[in-house]
């Protein structure tokens, strides 16, 4: 079971946006508020699940104790910024040998608002970020209203140990600069 929120035209024949999320277990939406510009909206819940996506910074990246089996639950709070959504939030590449390339990985960016995105940069920054390579970006300067766009990219360790940097997208979105965790 997931939660999830849509917006109707004042018709009610399509949808503006639409938007869910989930994890491993039954995740519940119990309340929503919608900003007096109609661009941000809240939804408050309850969820059993052990891996419900966070953000960088949360207050809570996990619920350790969460199952259906022993009915321990956890809350959350969800902000969704309508237009541009940059999905996952984390790209983790697992273990990977010193010196070999790693699978590579895909980080899609949304433009769901009411004009085109402009992108000015896709960058890799952080403490590792020359093990981290952009393989290749099909987002090119500007992202169609209702389109997406791909980020890939590989892992190649230096060292042995966990390896951290960060994907930067910049653009002309409400929610610039957004950015996607690499682990490896």
């Amino acid at each position: 079971v997931e939660a999830f929120v849509t917006r109707l035209n004042a018709t009610g024949s399509a949808p503006l946006y639409s938007t869910f999320f989930y994890g491993n277990s039954t995740t519940t939406g119990l309340a929503i508020a919608v900003d007096n510009t109609q661009h941000s909206f809240v939804v408050a819940g309850r969820t059993y699940s052990t891996s419900l996506p966070t953000t960088p910074g949360a207050y809570a990246t996990t619920c350790s104790t969460c199952t259906q089996v022993n009915k321990a639950s956890d809350g959350f709070i969800a902000d969704f910024i309508v237009g541009n959504q940059i999905w996952p939030l984390t790209l983790n590449f697992g273990d990977q040998v010193v010196g070999t390339n790693s699978a590579t990985l895909k980080a899609t960016l949304n433009n769901s608002s009411a004009s085109s995105l402009t992108v000015s940069s896709i960058l890799v920054g952080g403490a590792n970020m020359a093990d981290f390579v952009l393989t290749k970006n099909t987002c090119g300067s500007a992202v169609a209203i209702g389109s997406s766009c791909s980020i890939y990219v590989q892992f190649r360790p230096s060292i042995s140990g966990a390896e951290n940097a960060t994907l930067t997208v910049t653009d002309s979105g409400a929610n610039s600069p957004q950015q996607v965790i690499l682990q490896g």
